[in-house]
C-alpha cells in the first residue's frame, strides 16, 4: 500500500506547490470564511478550530476533493518520485546502458567509455538572446558532468524557460541547463526569463509571455 496520507490532503499539498505565496496572498490574504447561519453567535468572538477558518483552507479543501474524482494518489507518488531519480549528468545516463537510436546513415554511436574520456571543449558563456543572466560565480561541482550529458544536444538550437516564481522548479535550475548547453558547445541557446505570480502553472496562464518567447525563439 503506497499510499500513507489521505488522497485530497496528498492534492492539497501539490496545489500549492503549482502557484506562488505571492499569488495566494493576493487572492486570498488573511481572510475568514464566511460563517453559516446558526455556526455561531454573532454577540460572541469567533473560536478558532480545527476544521478551515481562513479562506484559503476551503479553497484547497475543495481543489483536493474535486481532484479525488480525477487521479489516483500513487500516480503523484509516481511522479514525484520520477524527478527524483531525473539526472542528466554523463555518469547517469552510461549507467543506464542506453543504445541511442541513429535517425540516418550507418555511423555508430560513440560507446560510454569514448564518451567518457573525450575531452570537452568548454565555451566561453554567452548571453541568452533575451534576457540576460551572467555566469555562475560559483558553479555546482556537477556542472560539467551535466554539460557533458548534454552535449548531443550541442547543435540543437534551444530555448530554455525559466518563472522567477515557480517553486517546483526552482529558476536557479533552468539557469544552469542554459549554462551547460553552451558548456557543450551549444551556441544557439535562447534563455527567457518570466516574471509573474503564477508559479510552476504560469506555462498555463501567461501566454503572452510564453507565447511570445516561443514565437522569437521560432
Amino acid at each position: 500500500m503506497y499510499l500513507i496520507t489521505p488522497l485530497s490532503f496528498l492534492l492539497e499539498i501539490a496545489t500549492i506547490t503549482y502557484r506562488s505565496g505571492p499569488e495566494w496572498d493576493l487572492r486570498f490574504g488573511r481572510q475568514l470564511r464566511p460563517l453559516s447561519a446558526g455556526e455561531t453567535d454573532p454577540q460572541s468572538p469567533r473560536v478558532p478550530a480545527l476544521c478551515p477558518d481562513f479562506l484559503i483552507e476551503t479553497y484547497l479543501d475543495h481543489q483536493g476533493e474535486s481532484f479525488c474524482l480525477k487521479y489516483d494518489a500513487n500516480s503523484l507518488l509516481y511522479i514525484s518520485r520520477a524527478m527524483d531519480l531525473f539526472d542528466m549528468t554523463l555518469p547517469a545516463l552510461d549507467a543506464l546502458d542506453l543504445k541511442p537510436r541513429i535517425l540516418s546513415g550507418t555511423v555508430s554511436p560513440p560507446s560510454p567509455a569514448s564518451r567518457r574520456h573525450a575531452p570537452m571543449h568548454v565555451q566561453p558563456h554567452k548571453t541568452s538572446h533575451s534576457k540576460s543572466h551572467p555566469p555562475p560565480a560559483n558553479p555546482p561541482a556537477y556542472l560539467p558532468s551535466l554539460s557533458a550529458g548534454l552535449r548531443p544536444l550541442s547543435r540543437i538550437p534551444t530555448l530554455v524557460l525559466g518563472v522567477q516564481s515557480d517553486i517546483l522548479f526552482a529558476v536557479e535550475q533552468q539557469r544552469e541547463v542554459a549554462d551547460a548547453l553552451r558548456m557543450a558547445g551549444n551556441s544557439a541557446v535562447s534563455y527567457y526569463e518570466l516574471g509573474g505570480v503564477w508559479g510552476h502553472d504560469t506555462f498555463l496562464i501567461d501566454v503572452l509571455g510564453i507565447g511570445g518567447a516561443v514565437r522569437g525563439f521560432l
